[in-house]
């Protein structure tokens, strides 16, 4: 509900009090933070829609700062930040009524920080009509006013990008050049020598976004050098080396880049820790050497990953739409590796789960979508495979029910996979890379890693931090059966000995087995529908089931890091005590909902 001591939207303040929220909204430390004030004070959460029914103020306020922002080589327009099938939110901005448009306007005429005018400007600008040049200088000096505000860099870079663009758009060179200016400054505030605020993908972003003007500034190389000699890791530093590259007017210049690139990675290779990660780091290189053309460096690219033949390496070679604020992904990341120490970290990702959130919360959101269109709730539901022939079908209301239901925690855990991506590559980037007897060690003590299963945890792992996500993939899944049978095995479960006496040489399905896991365990209901959905469910992720048939070749890094945190999450079970099993007290965390 809105705040009842807000004046209504008949009031002759209204429009006064409503700037002076933004404004004071604005007097936070980033663009996220301005928009959480914001919808607190109105009493609305970050993530959820303006009502219908709100002041036309309300919602004209909340949208100026919850458009995401689209920046190309010209313009730099603000777009919905989120979409739901034909519906976004908030309305793309020339759809937005006469009200809110006017409502704009006013703000505009009253709003001070530089935070909240740089919005409303560019809003006015991208709706067109008279004084929209005039607009976009407002937006450009107010965009530049407000990243010199910010303490977040990122908010700063984001801001400076689209002050460049804007100006861009309208012409206005001087501007424009100015503003990359100031992104490279900040560029190089962030490659300071141990800036903790130091992040790889924020500053190639910035350095993309300056190479790609049309008339990069003089200062660009220095700062493209300074970043490949700051970012340290292989494939972070080989981004900017192509950004030097891509700069390179001469033959002897791109060759002595492609030089650079491949040397890059063969130094980081000699500095590896473990034969494995040497041999992944060279094998990048043999394919940067191949991509050069220039035979020297591809014959020496090849002779150096030749070295590894006679070694012993231990395992089997193998070939191979919402728009979240960046602090609130940070958020998410770093709560799934909360922790001082690697271990912590790593012990925090493995509990972070379970990703398709809380069963009982899912099954009432389907029951009320299947309220709200009951006849959809009614129709029958196929999953095909290959060969385009149906493997699936539900029919029965139960069976429909059930299917909606995986659907939407596959789709849950789907929008999980960006932040856990980035939250297991910041373990070896916060704590260093531990050593492969350190993981080794470490994950021995753990109730249900598998002195079977633990050498292929450990080689997930490290193939993921150096890039190899398909190596980790084809590493892990056969094993994480190995580790839920192991489990049931540690406690004699009688089921299955019956399950092999009656089926000598057989195993019992996977299904089986995870269901098994249930009140024998400390694993909520939800912990147990994450690990069919993910592993062997049809209507869900069915990682398992289509990477044993051969049905869909994974190599992402999404189902790499997914299938790392199961078999991890796995290896936190152990048994749980009779009374324990009896009260179902026995529960694992849930992210959406961490209270």
């Amino acid at each position: 509900m809105v705040d009842s001591t807000m004046p209504g939207p008949g009031d002759a303040h209204d429009t006064a009090w409503y700037a002076h929220a933004l404004d004071e909204a604005a007097d936070t430390d980033s663009r996220y933070a301005m928009s959480t004030s914001l919808r607190e004070k109105f009493g609305y959460h970050v993530f959820q829609n303006v009502p219908d029914d709100a002041p036309r103020l309300v919602a004209a306020v909340c949208w100026v700062v919850d458009y995401a922002t689209e920046i190309s080589d010209r313009n730099a327009k603000l777009v919905p930040r989120h979409l739901f099938g034909d519906r976004t939110e908030p309305p793309h901005v020339r759809n937005v009524d006469e009200s809110i448009k006017g409502a704009w306007r006013d703000l505009f005429a009253l709003a001070k920080s530089p935070a909240a005018r740089s919005r409303l400007a560019h809003l006015l600008f991208q709706l067109g009509g008279a004084g929209g040049r005039e607009m976009a200088a407002v937006a450009v000096d107010t965009y530049v006013q407000s990243a010199a505000i910010w303490q977040r860099r990122t908010d700063a870079i984001e801001d400076l990008k689209v002050a460049s663009r804007v100006a861009r758009a309208v012409n206005d060179d001087e501007g424009a050049t100015a503003a990359v200016d100031l992104l490279l400054d900040n560029v190089g505030m962030l490659l300071e020598a141990d800036n903790p605020n130091l992040t790889g993908g924020v500053v190639i972003h910035a350095l993309r976004h300056a190479t790609a003007e049309a008339e990069p500034s003089t200062r660009l190389g220095a700062v493209l050098e300074q970043a490949a000699e700051a970012l340290t890791f292989p494939d972070e530093r080989d981004e900017v080396l192509q950004l030097i590259l891509s700069r390179c007017v001469d033959d002897a210049g791109r060759q002595q880049l492609w030089r650079r690139r491949v040397d890059a990675y063969l130094t980081s290779a000699d500095d590896a820790e473990s034969e494995i990660m040497r041999i992944l780091l060279r094998e990048k290189a043999v394919q940067i050497a191949d991509k050069s053309g220039i035979k020297e460096v591809r014959e020496r690219a090849a002779s150096v990953l030749q070295t590894a033949r006679d070694r012993d390496l231990e395992v089997i070679r193998v070939e191979s739409s919402s728009n979240l604020y960046d602090e609130l992904f940070e958020e998410m990341r770093d709560r799934f590796i909360a922790g001082d120490t690697w271990e912590r970290a790593l012990m925090s990702f493995a509990a972070c789960g379970p990703l398709n959130g809380n069963t009982a919360r899912n099954r009432d959101i389907v029951h009320e979508h299947h309220n709200l269109a009951p006849l959809t709730a009614l129709f029958p539901a196929i999953v095909f495979g290959p060969g385009n022939l149906p493997y699936f079908r539900a029919t029965t209301p139960d069976e429909k029910f059930e299917y909606d239901l995986t659907k939407l925690e596959a789709q849950i855990i789907a929008g999980m996979l960006g932040p856990l991506i980035a939250a297991l590559h910041e373990i070896p980037r916060r704590f260093g890379l531990p050593t492969t007897q350190q993981m080794a060690e470490f994950l021995a003590t753990w109730p249900g890693i598998h002195r079977s299963a633990l050498p292929s945890v450990v080689l997930a792992l490290q193939r993921f931090w150096v890039g190899d996500t398909p190596g980790a993939i084809h590493t892990l899944v056969p094993k994480i059966e190995t580790l839920i049978r192991e489990l049931l095995l540690r406690i004699d479960y009688g089921m299955y000995a019956l399950e092999q006496s009656h089926r000598p040489g057989q195993y019992p399905a996977l299904g089986f087995l995870i269901d098994a896991l249930a009140g024998r365990f400390n694993i909520s209901e939800s912990g147990v529908r994450f690990l069919k959905v993910v592993l062997n469910e049809p209507p869900g992720l069915n990682i398992r089931n289509q990477f044993a048939h051969g049905i869909v070749e994974y190599g992402d890094a999404g189902t790499a890091a997914l299938i790392i945190h199961t078999a991890l999450f796995v290896g936190i079970l152990s048994p749980v005590e009779p009374a324990a099993a009896e009260d179902d007290t026995a529960q694992t965390p849930d992210p959406l909902n961490p209270s």
